[in-house]
């Protein structure tokens, strides 16, 4: 059982317009749980006084009820909840990062940005490169995991007119 308490002020006055009686009853201040026991008089204190014509009244004593069964369970329940969303919340956060990461290694910035403001990037390139191949054996080649990736590949990608003329090919197309 918590120890619980309640200060009320009651004040009357006269309404001026209809002169009838008011009686008003504010509760000026308590602890969490309001209700204060009443069963048992000698568990609860109440002090009453009267002050400028209101009268104020403090009673302090015991929790009137028994928490229900539930409410920790309940407790327990929000709070493994509210862990779930917040990890799911995380998780889609930090996708969202791996996204936003992996849109800026294949994209120049200046694209993502206009991108993002909902703008069309068009780009002109005076001189261009195309390059079709077909490579014998290559989906087998790459099916092997030789711990090193796969340099030949590389080599194609990132240094095309090096690759073609270190394998006889001819100069490329401009």
């Amino acid at each position: 059982m918590d120890m619980v308490y309640m200060l009320n002020r009651t004040s009357s006055y006269e309404d001026r317009e209809t002169g009838e009686q008011i009686v008003k009853n504010d509760a000026i201040a308590w602890t969490h749980e309001r209700c204060v026991t009443s069963t048992d008089p000698q568990a609860r204190v109440k002090v009453s006084s009267s002050v400028n014509g209101d009268d104020w009244t403090l009673v302090a004593g015991y929790t009137c009820s028994v928490r229900p069964y539930w409410e920790t369970a309940a407790t327990l329940a929000v709070v493994l909840v509210s862990f779930i969303i917040a990890l799911l919340v995380l998780s889609t956060a930090i996708k969202n990062q791996q996204h936003k990461d992996l849109l800026y290694k294949m994209m120049p910035k200046h694209a993502v940005s206009q991108l993002r403001k909902g703008n069309t990037v068009c780009e002109k390139y005076s001189c261009v490169t195309i390059f079709f191949s077909d490579i014998v054996g290559f989906t087998s080649l790459v099916g092997y995991d030789f711990g090193f990736g796969c340099p030949l590949l590389t080599n194609i990608t990132t240094h095309p007119s090096y690759f073609l003329r270190s394998h006889h090919m001819g100069r490329p197309v401009r």
